[in-house]
């Protein structure tokens, strides 16, 4: 997927990062089938400043668990995304995806508080 960046006077398509787990620091290994990034969002999860990129992978498999799903926060620093990210993801997920941040980017906050996310996938087990 592509992250075009913008400023006061719009977006800047020339200006982008191309976004897959292939990534640089993006957990997992790149899978078709896991859906990595059939839900996105924003949010400040770290609480420097910068926006972070919260993408969903609906269809993501957590150990013997098909389409449990996962979240993988990148975060972002001062020119955009950055190399760090971290994964989650959990064997007992059993809803519809979603990614939800619970304190957006805009409006800014003016506490500290880090924004949070949450993912989840109806899931099946691998038949043995």
């Amino acid at each position: 997927m592509g992250v075009a960046f913008g400023s006061k006077t719009g977006v800047h398509v020339a200006r982008h990062q191309v976004l897959s787990r292939a990534y640089p620091g993006v957990p997992g290994e790149p899978r078709a089938d896991d859906r990595f990034g059939s839900a996105l969002a924003l949010g400040d999860m770290d609480g420097d400043g910068h926006a972070d990129l919260v993408v969903g992978a609906s269809g993501a498999t957590a150990g013997d668990v098909l389409g449990a799903g996962s979240v993988t926060v990148v975060f972002g620093a001062r020119g955009g995304l950055s190399y760090r990210a971290i994964g989650i993801s959990r064997k007992d997920c059993r809803s519809n995806a979603a990614v939800s941040v619970i304190r957006p980017m805009l409006p800014p906050t003016t506490d500290s508080a880090p924004s949070r996310a949450a993912s989840s996938r109806a899931a099946r087990r691998r038949a043995a």
